[in-house]
């Protein structure tokens, strides 16, 4: 049975029922809210019973550890299945960010997971494979002390051909060293092997034993067994490929130690380029120049919101256009701005400055009874004018509405709806529910391609996202 140090109290656990389901190999991940914080409960299949002791006694060490580079993790309990309860972090994970985002956040990330290591490694614990989709990304400001936090919270799976993809059997492969394929246990120096995979992925954006055509080379991968058979990219330079050789090296007791691993991304940083201003560093996900188009108008923008720093929590082109996810992000949070991005580079949307409640219905409004909170806004609009923002006239209260009983993934009435499918339009009645002060009434904010409506005009959206704004630092 589970100590009852490490138990939660589920009474204080309620389940989001608008948030997504994860099947993995062996577990689903649910999302939830415990004691009002937002935590991810992972469920075990019932056949993992007999791996429970090994499950526990992981779960006995990390639960004392508290570090800004690891996972939190709050409980675990046994009880038809087990369960394990930590901390969620909304932002995603490093495989997310790898595509784009610049050399200077690349470094930091690897650093801070170097830092995770050696708090785990200190109390006999080995993480296995160091996979991207294992690091938590916390902040994209690389002046904070931590921008990422490592998980542990699973097992080392043995390859399971029947559940596992074939990208996921090969992904899995090349992250383990060669005497853990060869059956002889994990230990620090095979985390060391797993590292430099990992540096191999971050810099040159692909899976070791990949060509140039990205198909995959199961033979090179094969060879480790015998020589590291890595091929090095153009994109890993000098330090970053000696440093990953020397991670690789095929006999455990060669291989670099992560100090000196640290000490050459160190000297790499001094090299790095870094974009960015305020809390914001330039990361490219999917689109680039939402980062350019925020610290362009930083300025304009902290003036109207009276705040300093940004964070995006929702992107559509990583989330997707989801009604019940962007909702069940903005519960619970403050100070948040919707931003539309056009197919024509067109950038307008909302403001609300208040707080929005966790509420339980699937459809609500939130409403902003001060008339003090909301603002509608344009920074970029095809008829070039400065950057403006409009308050609603006082009869019109609704700041923004989730629908949760149609497509509609958000709307702020009289102004925008936008819908699953990528269906957006803007609404004929702005010039009746907001104070607007321009010429050009609805037709501000972006080229309308429908005008077949009296009541709305279609336009076409590219991203949509969602930006939580706080003070300063």
């Amino acid at each position: 049975m589970v100590r009852r140090s490490m138990s939660f109290d589920n009474d204080s656990l309620e389940i989001d029922p608008f948030a997504p389901v994860l099947r993995g190999q062996d577990s689903v991940l649910k999302r939830c809210w415990y004691k009002k914080r937002p935590t991810i409960l992972k469920i075990y299949n019932t056949d993992m019973q007999s791996y429970f002791n090994e499950i526990e006694g992981l779960c006995s060490l990390v639960i004392k550890i508290k570090s800004e580079f690891i996972v939190e993790l709050i409980g675990v309990e046994r009880c038809k299945e087990i369960r394990i309860l930590f901390e969620y972090c909304d932002m995603g994970t490093f495989d997310q960010f790898i595509p784009s985002c610049s050399e200077a956040f690349r470094i930091k990330i690897l650093k801070d997971v170097i830092k995770a290591l050696k708090i785990i490694h200190n109390v006999n614990i080995i993480a296995g494979e160091l996979q991207p989709s294992k690091i938590f990304i916390t902040s994209v400001d690389i002046t904070k002390t931590s921008n990422c936090k490592l998980s542990i919270y699973g097992r080392h799976k043995r390859l399971d051909l029947k559940k596992m993809t074939l990208s996921e059997i090969q992904r899995s492969l090349v992250y383990r060293a060669p005497e853990v394929l060869t059956n002889i246990s994990l230990s620090r120096q095979s985390d060391v092997f797993s590292f430099g995979i990992l540096m191999y992925e971050t810099f040159s954006k692909q899976l070791p034993y990949t060509h140039d055509d990205g198909s995959f080379s199961v033979e090179d991968m094969m060879r480790i067994t015998q020589e590291a058979a890595l091929t090095r990219k153009p994109k890993l330079n000098g330090i970053i490929w000696e440093t990953i050789t020397q991670c690789c090296k095929y006999e455990p007791s060669e291989r670099i130690s992560l100090d000196k691993v640290n000490e050459a991304l160190e000297e790499q940083e001094r090299l790095a380029t870094n974009y960015g201003e305020a809390c914001g560093v330039q990361r490219e996900i999917i689109d680039t120049d939402i980062f350019k188009i925020i610290n362009k108008y930083l300025m304009v923008l902290q003036q109207w919101t009276d705040m300093e720093n940004f964070n995006i929590i929702y992107n559509s082109s990583v989330d997707g256009l989801n009604g019940k996810l962007i909702s069940s992000k903005m519960m619970e949070h403050k100070n948040l701005m919707v931003i539309i991005q056009t197919k024509e580079g067109h950038v307008f949307g909302s403001y609300y400055g208040g707080f929005i409640n966790r509420i339980r219905d699937i459809s609500f409004n939130v409403e902003d009874d001060s008339q003090k909170y909301h603002f509608a806004f344009s920074l970029i609009n095809p008829h070039k004018t400065a950057p403006i923002n409009v308050k609603k006239r006082k009869e019109y209260r609704v700041a923004f509405r989730f629908n949760g009983q149609t497509n509609e993934v958000i709307s702020v009435p009289s102004f925008f709806f936008i819908f699953s499918d990528a269906t957006s339009y803007i609404s004929t009645s702005f010039n009746v529910a907001y104070e607007h002060v321009s010429e050009y009434g609805f037709d501000l904010f972006c080229e309308g391609q429908d005008y077949s409506s009296p009541y709305r005009v279609g336009f076409n959206l590219m991203t949509l996202y969602v930006i939580e704004w706080t003070p300063k630092c």
